[in-house]
């Protein structure tokens, strides 16, 4: 229980930190903490059951952007300012740390290895906010449609 639970409160600092960084205040700065660890419950929770970083990643993405955009909702905040430190836990900096670490020493493969697997996660992160806001819009378009139609 201890590798999800530390794992998950050094999240929930770490979009702490980046809010502190990103000004935001007030009780916003706990719903980022609360959004950093969820998504980094959501992300161990996705690799245990299919080990794919890839799939996590994206799974990890979209529920924290659903969560954001249900959350800037209700607070009546811009969902850029909660989902932006939010994710600041899930960037893949390792990756990103070893493959500049092989280019700058020249072993093209592991560049090539580790790019490639970087640029693999960047993408899923960037789907599962693409497809959650394309998700959000419609949802948002088809209650003003019904709400017209009413009166």
């Amino acid at each position: 229980m201890n590798e999800w639970i530390i794992p998950a409160v050094a999240a929930a600092f770490t979009s702490y930190g980046f809010s502190l960084l990103f000004h935001i205040n007030g009780y916003k700065i706990f719903i980022v903490s609360l959004g950093g660890a969820l998504d980094w419950l959501i992300y161990l929770l996705s690799m245990n059951m299919n080990d794919n970083r890839i799939l996590s990643f994206f799974i990890a993405t979209a529920v924290s952007a659903l969560f954001a955009e249900i959350v800037a909702r209700l607070i009546k905040a811009p969902v850029i300012t909660l989902i932006a430190p939010m994710l600041i836990p899930l960037v893949p900096g390792s990756d990103l740390y070893y493959s500049t670490f092989a280019l700058v020493r020249g072993h093209m493969e592991d560049f090539s290895s580790y790019g490639t697997q970087l640029i693999f996660e960047v993408g899923a992160m960037s789907l599962g906010l693409i497809v959650i806001a394309c998700f959000m819009q419609i949802y948002t378009r088809i209650l003003t449609i019904l709400k017209q139609k009413q009166a």
